[in-house]
């Protein structure tokens, strides 16, 4: 009797769309989606998938949901580096704790940085402020000029 056991294998494909309003309102594509490893099947995968708000006041909320799957991506290929590396494999209550107390900070901490980022390397343009200034009012700006996440949106992970 062989003791070769078949690992299976996950396999992903996916794609997001612009929906019909967005055309219509000529607004790009708000969603993304990501995976890993890159070649798109293995034993292990990472799947992240964001939807943008859509709202004016969220006006680069298609830019945050490409940080939001791309940081997150990372960061869940950190944690399973990590836990692969450690006696945390032979763990599961320690793993559960980390997944639900930790990673889900981890997620939101790293998004943000790479807002902060983006923001420092792309400024919001006068048309940006305009247009927000015309579609939501001045109380919105001036929120805005206080919180630069509100136009990308906080992302919600489930995982």
């Amino acid at each position: 009797m062989s003791n070769h056991h078949n690992k299976q294998e996950w396999q992903v494909i996916g794609k997001t769309v612009r929906g019909s309003s967005h055309v219509r309102n000529n607004l790009p594509n708000q969603d993304a989606m990501g995976w890993w490893p890159d070649s798109k099947k293995g034993h292990s995968l990472i799947l992240v998938v964001a939807d943008g708000h859509g709202s004016s006041k969220s006006f680069r909320s298609d830019q945050g949901s490409r940080l939001a799957v791309n940081s997150a991506k990372q960061t869940l290929q950190d944690f399973l580096t990590e836990i692969s590396k450690t006696d945390l494999v032979q763990n599961l209550a320690s793993i559960k704790q980390i997944a639900e107390l930790d990673l889900p900070k981890e997620l939101i901490k790293n998004w943000k940085s790479e807002v902060q980022k983006n923001f420092s390397e792309h400024p919001f343009t006068d048309e940006e402020w305009i247009k927000l200034k015309n579609q939501e009012g001045i109380q919105q700006r001036e929120q805005v000029e206080k919180i630069h996440l509100l136009p990308m949106e906080q992302p919600c992970y489930l995982l």
